[in-house]
């Protein structure tokens, strides 16, 4: 079952530029509420969002184009989805926009309207009129617009959900599903880790063979646990004994956090000899990979078409946060976006426009070079109080004398010149 590794190629049909879609987020985080109701003996969790929602562009804003990575590392407890939900609504429920809707202006006070004859035939005349106004219709205009805005005033709004830039909505889903969704994107989140960064010694922690009658067996031990935890183990059926016991676990993990963890399992596997090669480990995880992301991108994810310029353009419309989620994933694996580390802080950020070589959020290494730089300045104040001389001082700091006489002289330890 061997084969060669090729690295995934640039998909160039649907583009990043070409994805439309906008969500409903609480205007505050107090909107959202954790929820406890008891059913035939069960306690039943959710997340609840009342109040009004703003409209946001997880594909346009900053902020939100490592949406997808800061799901997968968030922690599955009720404080920290409610932070979440705050921030950029539910999973499912909400209003996902397409270019018609997206643009649609015919509102009054964010409600749809029924049209009357009377109503369609003057917005015609006033968008044909807007597009090249003429002198001698600017009045005519005018009058149009002012009797479109009365019509519209008189019509009645129709029953179901509007899109406007405020509106009220509610939305109810189960902590339970939160939680499952968190550990879903994390799992494939750690396969592409391991596939991306060919990382051989942590894939023979977890790669777990045994033999059954009909042929081998393969079986990936993945859980929430840091990397290092994980690779501190000397096989996978260490590993996996300790995962049989979860509270020899726990403290690795922040309190309040469950311990998560599954196998992933292929039965039976067609291998050359009684170990799986890397390349056959490969071969399963992007197999894996593969299927998962497909799963949610073919449940709520679909093409549609957009004219500009007078040609037909494709584009991609998730249907809900949870979806555009993996279809953000989707981009990193395809090779349409990238993204790293910043080295200091830990977040991620989308370097696909920034070079190769990118470590650091220019305000992380800012604030790095004014510690270090108080730092120096602080030792320097200490060591001459203590008696040194510039020059040791200087050489304890690998700076030079004048700098060390500059900077004393500037918090006034040492007295102005003159």
């Amino acid at each position: 079952m061997s084969r060669e590794f090729q690295d995934y190629g640039k998909y160039e049909y649907l583009s990043l530029e070409l994805t439309e879609f906008c969500w409903l987020a609480p205007v505050t985080v107090e909107a959202v509420k954790f929820v406890q109701k008891e059913w035939k003996g069960i306690t039943l969790s959710y997340i609840a969002v009342t109040g009004f929602g703003k409209i946001y562009h997880p594909f346009e804003v900053k902020d939100c184009s490592t949406l997808f990575l800061k799901f997968a590392e968030l922690p599955p407890t009720p404080e920290a989805i409610r932070k979440f939900v705050g921030q950029y609504g539910p999973l499912r429920s909400g209003l996902p926009s397409t270019w018609g809707n997206r643009w649609d202006d015919d509102r009054i006070d964010g409600k749809p309207m029924k049209k009357s004859v009377a109503w369609n035939r003057i917005k015609g005349l006033v968008k044909t009129l807007e597009c090249s106004p003429k002198k001698g219709e600017k009045r005519l205009l005018e009058a149009l617009q002012k009797e479109l805005l009365e019509l519209s005033k008189r019509e009645e709004p129709q029953d179901y959900p509007p899109l406007p830039r405020l509106r009220r909505d509610i939305s109810i889903e189960s902590l339970e599903f939160w939680e499952k969704q968190i550990w879903e994107m994390n799992k494939a989140y750690q396969v592409w880790q391991i596939i991306r960064e060919k990382k051989l010694e942590f894939l023979r922690k977890i790669t777990l063979t045994s033999k059954g009658p009909e042929g081998p067996k393969v079986t990936f031990l993945l859980a929430n646990l840091p990397q290092e935890v994980v690779s501190s183990f000397k096989n996978a059926s260490e590993f996996c004994e300790a995962l049989k016991n979860p509270q020899s676990l726990r403290s690795y993990l922040p309190e309040g956090v469950p311990l998560l963890s599954t196998g992933i399992s292929f039965y039976p596997v067609p291998l050359d000899s009684d170990e799986p090669t890397p390349e056959d480990c490969f071969f399963l995880l992007r197999s894996w990979l593969t299927g998962k992301i497909n799963s949610y991108l073919r449940q709520g994810v679909s093409p549609f078409i957009t004219w500009r310029d007078e040609n037909f353009k494709p584009y991609l419309l998730p249907e809900d946060l949870l979806s555009a989620m993996w279809l953000q994933f989707y981009f990193w694996v395809v090779g349409e976006k990238k993204f790293k580390r910043c080295a200091i802080c830990g977040l991620w950020e989308d370097v696909t426009d920034k070079t190769s070589a990118w470590a650091v959020h220019p305000e992380c290494a800012l604030r790095v070079r004014a510690r270090k730089y108080y730092e120096k300045v602080k030792t320097a104040r200490e060591l001459y109080r203590e008696g040194k001389s510039l020059e040791e001082i200087a050489s304890v700091l690998g700076k030079d004398p004048a700098w060390v006489e500059k900077q004393l002289r500037r918090i006034k330890v040492l007295p102005e010149e003159g």
